[in-house]
């Protein structure tokens, strides 16, 4: 070992990895001392610039004379008071106020008090109507028309109050509209044929999934109708061949699937229980231990059993199959399978009954009729009771008294009034209009002087005075900057070199180098089969003395002590105290007091001893051995990367990152961007603009103040004050809103009842054409179907037909009674079979007579191998237990309950055929007696006929009943709408018309209601405008805020990016950044440890496995440290049978 130390020393030695980190650090420091020097001593060129920028001489700017005394004679020209020219529009309108003939006034009011009352009267013959909608008249979107008619309703009462302030002539339109828009979904033509399709995609639509039955009654039936009586036109020759065939393979299936289920699904459950209970080993195994134990029973009784080896043999070997099936049939089968077949033959009978019954019913064709005889009064109450007739009948009186009250309304007497009125007013606010335009034309006059004393102001030679100098002075500090700033530039471009140069020479590569070399080495020595075997010796001799000890047992050695003492114990156990004289007595007493009572101080002592021999010899020796191991593997564990390296390369590292990141280029700027700042100041404190024009800003505050004090709404508010009056007065004469709303309420009016009397007239024709187009529905159905009968009567001969035919014959025949009990017997015939050979109580009595005899005959056997063989064998199974009673038993009862089924199944079948297929039975028609197509088409013509056409024309009917019950109110309506429409249209529209009465009166409020000074007021706004914008263009404020953009331009050049172009400044900090960027790229971390750790993790440390002798020897000295305490336990043992020795003494 000491041998690989040395060479370990020599590697590191040869490397020299200190030098490696030595050059490293000394890269690192350098750049660092760079930074630090730049930062703590700036050069000498950033002082001069500094300095030169500060020597920098500014000129001076003054205010020209004249400005002042031009803002001064500003103050004289503007006008004091505007209240004089407002006198021309005072006059205007009191010519307005007088423009009105009172006479045509008084003829417009009163015209307007007819509307008024004409209005209440309109409303209260409308409303004197009571009329109620029933909700089952109201419209909605197909299919969701409700159809509820409830015929319990009573007709005179009103159902269906209106809403407060409701005219009832609007509900009664409302409810035309809806009983219209109800009808208007109906099919057009609305004959047998689309009646049918409608009528069908009606019930298609109704929420049928919403039910679980199966069938619900009139509405399945009705659906199936209709469905079936729609799609045969459809179909071609092809589709009703399908549809034939179709329909017989359903017939078929239905009774193969229908008739037989109870028969199929008995036969399911008897085949279930043959297969849970295994019926066929069960009987097998049974016969098997009979047939032995008849063998057996027989040489018992005839005392000589030695020739029943094989029957033993026979018999253990059928109860080794029989006990487990017996066991499974009475854990399992008996509470599943075995009740599962009895319930199926209990509930034989009523199964079939039951499924017959549901034949029947499936082939019994629907019929509508008895329905129909009972819907159709009650559709005919409910439509008479519904408020259809009411509503007909208020439409012909509504229509009457319309007509009544439409003859008396003749607007056109009070046209010529309302004319006059209407130019008066016209005449006298043109003359407003036109004294507004003079009003505004004064105004303008009084400030032309102040306008042309404005435009005479000139404050622009100030300005470019100013911006003059300004330009000079930026002229001189683009020169100077400049000038200066070349050697800054110059100094910052070497100081990012020298750091650029520091940093290249850092290459954290050269250690990563080392260090690898090192543990390649290493590995190479200590890989080495020398090494590996030495280290390999040391292990597996440790592991072999440990293993010798882990086997190592003092129990052998103590067995046969403790078997000695027993022994001697045992001895004198037997001997009899009798035996022994007192003198025997005497010496056996000294002897046994002269023996240690107890061992426990002796054994003490030998495992102390022990321990003493193992903690002085073996232990000390075993430690000295690991250690020159552990010497050799800690230092194995010093080439570790982290340890070589230290971390005096990382802290360098870290610290040159935050000062390179700390350090920037334009750090050394700040004393040259202190420098700009303070001229900058200097500059603003020299030219002060605000105290350079504050003269002018005072005596433009005094002309703003005397332009304020003329206020537009001097002349404005008084006169709007009369306009106010004005409007007031003519309001109160002429119509207001209330009038427009007596106007439009007689138009509407007068609309809605065209409006009704028409709707009302379109239901009526259409109600009509609905009743004439569906005349006669059997005939018209007869004649849609007809084709459908031509191409069955056509029909070729169909393939399979007869085959078809036959098998639904068969099918019939096989529910009768011959065939349901040749089913039942099939069905039940493989269970029967088991259960008739196997004979469960039989079976079970043999047994246990055979058991007893046994049992019996065994007690006067002699002992001999077979007896004991039989013992063992009855021992085994009793005939008479749980196991063997309960699970035949349940067979046996399986098998009388199969006979019972068949006795009642027999009295059940008695009538079968004439209940169930008698003369009347629709089963019996099932069979054809003369098979074939021309068969097929009888059945089709008669079904099509009987089936459908008639069920079908019946449910029609009822709904040309329903159209005849309006025939009478409805004929009442004809005559009335021509007359109605007739003199609507002179009354709403026209010449002389209410609506152009309504246009006139409306047009004239709202010329007055128009009456305002908005022009005048927007002609003054622009004035005062114009004359505000030329003050506003010689505020000295705005001038100010010029000259101040200005200056504050040339001050922007004395910002560092202004005198540094960018592309020099992204120059140096594009080199700067690369430098930084290449040294967090050599992250000694990342290119040494992440890099060379795996490495050493990969060679190193399973060398320092390999030389860990840690828990060998652990386990090695925890076997030594047990031996001790495993030989006092042990000798233990021998104290225990020693003790019991003494005590077993005979004294």
């Amino acid at each position: 070992m000491t041998g690989l130390s040395e060479q370990l020393q020599s590697i590191l030695s040869a490397v020299d990895i200190e030098g490696s980190l030595g050059t490293q650090l000394g890269s690192i420091t350098g750049a660092a001392s760079v930074i630090v020097g730049f930062i703590n001593d700036p050069p000498e060129e950033i002082n001069g610039l500094e300095s030169g920028i500060s020597n920098l001489d500014l000129s001076r700017i003054r205010l020209p004379d004249n400005l002042s005394s031009e803002f001064s004679g500003l103050s004289d020209l503007i006008p004091s008071d505007l209240g004089s020219v407002t006198g021309v529009l005072n006059q205007a309108l009191e010519g307005i106020s007088g423009s009105i003939d009172s006479n045509a006034l008084t003829a417009v009011q009163n015209f307007i008090e007819c509307l008024t009352r004409l209005s209440v009267l309109l409303e209260t013959d409308f409303s004197g109507f009571s009329f109620s909608t029933p909700p089952s008249l109201s419209a909605g979107p197909l299919p969701g028309i409700n159809l509820d008619i409830n015929p319990d309703i009573d007709p005179a009462i009103d159902r269906d109050s209106p809403e407060p302030g409701t005219p009832e002539n609007s509900r009664a339109l409302e409810s035309v509209k809806n009983i219209s828009a109800l009808v208007d979904q109906l099919p057009s033509p609305f004959n047998a044929q689309n009646s049918i399709e409608f009528c069908r995609d009606l019930l298609k639509g109704l929420p049928r999934e919403s039910t679980r039955m199966a069938h619900v009654p009139i509405y399945d039936d009705l659906y199936g109708l209709l469905n079936m009586a729609a799609a045969l036109p459809a179909m071609d020759a092809a589709g009703l061949t399908t549809h034939i065939q179709t329909t017989l393979a359903q017939v078929s299936d239905t009774l193969y699937r229908e008739g037989l289920k109870p028969v199929y699904r008995l036969s399911e459950k008897a085949g279930e229980l043959i297969l849970a209970a295994d019926l066929a080993s069960l009987e097998s195994q049974a016969a098997a231990l009979s047939t032995a134990l008849d063998q057996i029973v027989s040489a018992v009784d005839s005392g000589d059993i030695s020739g029943i080896d094989a029957n033993l043999t026979q018999a253990d070997a059928a109860l080794d199959s029989l006990l487990p099936l017996l066991t499974t049939l009475q854990t399992q089968v008996k509470g599943k399978q075995a009740a599962h077949i009895t319930l199926q033959l209990s509930t034989m009978s009523r199964d079939l009954n039951q499924a017959m019954f549901g034949l029947q019913k499936k082939f019994t064709p629907p019929s509508l009729d008895p329905v129909l005889n009972q819907v159709t009064p009650l559709i005919e109450q409910a439509v008479a009771g519904s408020g259809i007739q009411e509503l007909t009948r208020v439409a012909a009186q509504l229509s009457r008294q319309i007509i009544d009250i439409l003859s008396l309304l003749d607007a056109s007497v009070i046209k010529t009034p309302l004319q006059a009125i209407a130019d008066g007013l016209d005449t006298a606010l043109d003359a407003f209009d036109s004294a507004m335009r003079q009003v505004t034309g004064n105004v303008s006059t009084l400030f032309d002087g102040v306008n042309q004393a404005l435009d005479q102001v000139d404050t622009e030679a100030l300005q470019q005075n100013i911006i003059s100098t300004l330009e000079e002075i930026q002229n001189t500090l683009e020169t100077l900057i400049n000038t200066l700033f070349e050697p800054v530039r110059q100094v910052i471009s070497t100081a990012v070199g020298q750091i650029k140069t520091a940093v290249n020479a850092f290459d954290p590569e050269t250690v990563k180098s080392a260090i690898e070399d090192v543990i390649n080495q290493v590995t190479a020595i200590f890989s080495t089969p020398e090494v590996q075997n030495a280290v390999n010796l040391i292990k597996s001799t440790i592991e072999t003395i440990t293993e010798q000890l882990q086997n190592a047992s003092f129990t052998p050695l103590v067995d046969g002590v403790v078997t000695g003492v027993d022994g001697v114990k045992d001895v004198l156990e037997t001997v009899p105290v009798d035996l022994f004289g007192d003198t025997l007595k005497q010496q056996l007493q000294a002897a046994i007091n002269a023996l240690p009572q107890d061992l426990q101080p002796v054994i003490d002592s030998l495992t102390s001893e022990l321990d003493e021999l193992i903690d002085g010899g073996p232990k000390p020796l075993i430690l000295r051995m690991q250690k020159p191991v552990a010497s050799l593997a800690e230092e194995l564990n010093s080439i570790s990367p982290d340890k070589l390296v230290g971390n005096d390369l990382f802290e360098a590292y870290e610290e040159l990152l935050i000062d390179l990141q700390d350090f920037t280029p334009g750090s050394l700027l700040s004393p040259i961007r202190d420098a700009l700042d303070g001229l900058g100041e200097d500059i603003r404190s020299q030219i002060d603009l605000a105290s350079l024009l504050a003269p002018l800003e005072a005596l433009y505050n005094e002309l703003v103040s005397q332009i304020d004090q003329l206020d537009p709404a001097s002349i404005m508010d008084p006169v709007n004050e009369q306009i106010d009056s004005v409007k007031e007065s003519f309001f109160e004469i002429l119509p207001d809103e209330a009038v427009f709303e007596v106007l439009d309420k007689v138009i509407s009016g007068v609309e809605t009842a065209s409006v009704f009397v028409t709707e009302a007239k379109n239901l009526t024709d259409t109600s009509r054409r609905m009743k004439d187009e569906l005349a006669d529905p059997e005939e018209q159905l007869t004649q849609w179907l007809q084709p459908v009968l031509d191409q069955v009567r056509a029909l070729p001969d169909i393939p399979g037909l007869d085959a078809g035919l036959d098998q639904i014959s068969d099918r019939t025949n096989a529910l009768k009674k011959t065939g349901l009990t040749t089913e039942i017997n099939q069905a039940l015939s493989p269970l029967q079979t088991h259960l008739n050979t196997m004979d469960p109580q039989v079976l079970q009595n043999r047994l246990a007579d055979i058991h007893g005899r046994i049992r019996s005959g065994l007690t006067s056997l002699p002992d001999t191998a077979q007896k004991t063989a039989l013992q063992a064998l009855m021992d085994r199974f009793n005939p008479v237990s749980p196991l063997f009673a309960g699970s035949l038993g349940t067979l046996e009862l399986i098998r009388t309950q199969i006979q019972t089924t068949l006795d009642q199944t027999d009295t059940t079948l008695a009538d079968w055929d004439d209940r169930f297929f008698g003369s009347t039975s629709p089963l019996a028609a099932l069979q054809v007696e003369t098979p074939g197509t021309g068969a097929v088409k009888t059945l089709m013509e008669d079904s099509i006929q009987n089936h459908i056409i008639k069920p079908a024309a019946s449910l029609l009917k009822t709904v040309t009943a329903v159209a005849s019950v309006l025939d009478g109110p409805l004929n009442e309506l004809d005559n009335l709408v021509d007359v109605v429409d007739d003199l609507v249209t002179g009354i709403v529209d026209g010449p002389g018309s209410l609506g152009d009465i309504r246009d006139s009166l409306n047009q004239m409020l709202e010329r007055i209601q128009g009456l305002s000074l908005n022009f005048l007021q927007a002609e003054l706004d622009a004035l005062f405008s114009t004359v505000k914008q030329k003050f506003d263009n010689i505020n000295p404020r705005v001038l100010r805020q010029t000259l101040e953009t200005e200056l504050n331009d040339t001050l922007n050049l004395l910002d560092m990016e202004q005198v540094l172009p960018q592309s020099e400044i992204q120059a140096i900090d594009t080199t700067y950044s690369q430098a930084i960027t290449k040294l967090q790229a050599l992250n000694p971390d990342t290119l040494i440890t992440q890099v060379v750790q795996p490495l050493f993790e990969e060679r190193i440390q399973p060398l320092l496995k390999l030389f860990d002798l840690t828990e060998p020897i652990e386990v090695l000295i925890d076997r030594m440290d047990t031996l001790a305490l495993e030989l006092n336990t042990e000798l233990g043992r021998v104290n225990t049978s020693y003790q019991n020795m003494i005590q077993a003494v005979p004294i």
